[in-house]
């Protein structure tokens, strides 16, 4: 046994003789931990019980502490006027400070150890434990019998504890993940329906039309020079892929190859098929290639895979290598979708959090079951991966059309082929809305103003081309392809501000959020307008609105406008122009324009090329908007402003305003 201080090695002894009685569950001395038993057990005959020699693997969480303090600090970490703004904390400094404490952590080994399981894994932020034993002794730790019933929809067997498991009342253990295989991994890609998508979805750069490569970039990020270079993002995967059919993809593209990295967690092989789904080598090579379309220039693209998410995740956030990361896959809990966790699960939101203390930014696809109401609840609260969770940016679904053969953008509509096949959105049972999504109104989108609405914004969910399976090439749908596009895309926005001297951006929703409620939104933002992610079980529910709605949340990225706010950059840059007037003598106007780049930020206007003094009838020259009142022949010619940061400055397009008097008219 390895050393341990003296409390410990006491409460080793404690821990045993309170756990080791079979069966014994919540009691005084003992604390349940809800959200383990399927509701599908309910309705189910057991066929027998798992065979007591038979091994299983545990990823055990335990919960932070300080969690008060660590809510007040992402608040400040995410107000632009706090001190400690984007001051992101080191993997060491946030376990000193809101890590389990070693002791807590060493308690939870003195309790595995005296049940007969090994400890398999140690994590360097303590908030997972992997353990390993037989059966019989997974039963007498928790309190439980696992039991072996038919699955209702599919073609197996499955196990299950047959009531929640429970610890000793002083062990820190929030919850675990592996007591059940009732919900098995599944990717969100879905495969395209010639009857479902419109000919206008299918003009892009790929075969048969569909989109792939430049073509998000021409869409979303026209004209821009950032590439993702020196930013590493992340996809977290539960299945293997083929490096042939990214470097294949990447070809086809004119891409060079973005270096890879496999992590492989949970001892997986990593061998393409290990998930026992067909289909999910499909989704990890669409996360890839599609993260990469946007992000061309990326340093590294590592993809997480493993079993167990609690274990991916938590090397994700340990790692704290990459600042954007991307997953696209769901676990369902009921065959209804009706089953909903009694509290958000406090494990991955503990990592989520971290992610966000350190300033990455994780990208979840919202789902692509349609509305998520009632009858058809959230496809994913059951699971383990909380798609509405305040932490994560949720992506929604667009069908893109664009002009040319993937040159320009030219309209989006909500993304939903019918039959509950579109992009998902609702209104979340588990979390409380967040202040950051207070400032959108939810009078016309059928929101709530009390609880988390999903999604937060969206991006292309139709006819996008992959490359899969050594060598296959198909059009696929689904969220899967709108979150690593996002994840690619704010690659570029973490890209600029590095290079500016700031930090990667973090959980990108409060700034979203901010940039919704001030007049930039539209320069932002492609606002969705049309269309609805209305399914069999939701009639009405819901429309795509102006503004925000639960369909595509805010919208798709609208080009380097929405970097540039973001991120601004060194170097002064306009975002809108003075535009020429020709008014009557006598009247007033303004000249106006809107300028990012690096504060502070300082204006001056001029007046057929040379700086315009303020006084007589003209005000503001030093201000973003100039005034001039009676105007006179005099005022007539051309106007410009000069924006001068530190870093440099930048010249408008020329303003002519023309006077007209009586019959005639007045220009320079």
């Amino acid at each position: 046994m390895p050393n341990r201080n003296l409390a410990t090695v006491g409460l080793l002894a404690l821990l045993f003789a309170t756990a080791s009685a079979p069966g014994a569950n919540a009691t005084a001395d003992r604390v349940m931990l809800y959200g383990h038993v399927p509701s599908a057990v309910a309705a189910l005959t057991p066929k027998g019980r798992v065979p007591a020699t038979n091994q299983l693997a545990l990823a055990i969480g335990v919960p932070l502490r300080n969690e008060a303090a660590l809510d007040d600090l992402l608040q400040a970490l995410y107000d632009p006027q706090s001190a400690s703004f984007h001051k992101f904390l080191t993997l060491q400094e946030f376990t000193v400070r809101f890590g389990p404490t070693e002791q807590d952590y060493e308690a939870v080994i003195a309790f595995a150890e005296a049940n007969g399981l090994a400890v398999s894994g140690k994590h360097p932020n303590r908030v997972v434990l992997d353990v390993k034993g037989a059966v019989s002794n997974v039963e007498r730790a928790f309190g439980i019998t696992l039991r072996t019933y038919r699955h209702p929809t599919e073609g197996r067997d499955f196990f299950a504890p047959d009531i929640e498991p429970s610890v000793p009342t002083n062990l820190p253990v929030a919850d675990m993940w592996g007591l059940s295989d009732y919900g098995l991994p599944r990717p969100l890609w879905r495969k395209v329906d010639p009857q479902k998508a419109t000919p206008l979805n299918y003009n892009g750069s790929g075969p048969g039309g569909a989109y792939q490569g430049m073509d998000f970039r021409n869409a979303y990020a026209p004209g821009a020079s950032l590439t993702g270079s020196g930013q590493v993002a992340a996809v977290a995967e539960f299945d293997g892929y083929y490096a042939a059919d990214i470097a294949t993809y990447e070809s086809q593209c004119g891409y060079s190859n973005v270096p890879l990295q496999n992590v492989l967690v949970d001892n997986v092989s990593g061998i393409p098929g290990y998930s026992g789904d067909s289909s999910a080598v499909i989704e990890v090579s669409l996360d890839i290639e599609v993260l990469i379309s946007m992000a061309p220039g990326l340093s590294k693209l590592i993809v997480y895979e493993g079993n167990s998410p609690y274990d991916v995740f938590n090397r994700i956030v340990t790692d704290n290598s990459a600042k954007q990361i991307s997953c696209s896959w769901f676990w369902r809990y009921g065959p209804t979708h009706t089953w909903v966790r009694r509290s958000p699960s406090s494990t991955l939101d503990s990592q989520l959090k971290q992610m966000a203390a350190q300033g990455q930014s994780f990208f979840e696809a919202s789902g692509d079951s349609d509305a998520y109401t009632g009858s058809q609840a959230f496809s994913s609260f059951g699971g383990p991966i909380p798609m509405d969770s305040v932490y994560v940016t949720s992506v929604g679904g667009t069908s893109l059309t664009m002009n040319g053969a993937g040159s320009s953008w030219s309209s989006e509509t909500v993304w939903n082929w019918g039959g509950n096949v579109g992009t998902g959105g609702g209104i979340s049972p588990n979390y409380a809305r967040p202040s950051w999504q207070a400032n959108v109104s939810m009078a016309a989108n059928g929101g709530s103003t009390a609880n988390r609405n999903i999604p937060d914004v969206a991006l292309t969910a139709d006819a996008v081309n992959v490359v899969y399976g050594n060598g296959n090439s198909e059009a696929v749908g689904g969220t899967s392809c709108a979150a690593p596009l996002w994840a690619g895309f704010c690659a570029l926005i973490n890209q600029q501000s590095v290079a500016g001297g700031g930090t990667t951006m973090g959980l990108l929703n409060p700034a979203l959020y901010a940039i919704a409620a001030t007049p930039n939104y539209t320069n932002c933002f492609h606002d969705i307008t049309t269309g609805n992610n209305i399914g069999n079980y939701t009639p009405g529910l819901f429309n795509a609105v102006s503004n925000y709605d639960l369909c595509t949340g805010l919208g798709t990225p609208n080009g380097t406008n929405l970097i540039n706010t973001l991120a601004p950059p060194a170097v002064p840059y306009f975002i809108t122009q003075p535009v020429s007037q020709a008014v009557a003598a006598g009247s007033s106007l303004t000249f106006s324009a809107s300028a990012g780049g690096r504060s502070p930020l300082k204006y001056q206007w001029l007046f057929n090329g040379t700086n315009l003094p303020g006084g007589s009838n003209i005000s503001g020259t030093t201000s973003n908007v100039l005034s001039l009142t009676a105007v006179t022949a005099n005022n007539a010619g051309s106007y410009q402003v000069v924006v001068t940061n530190n870093s440099a400055s930048a010249t408008s397009a020329v303003a002519i305003l023309t006077v007209n008097r009586l019959s005639s008219s007045v220009t320079l």
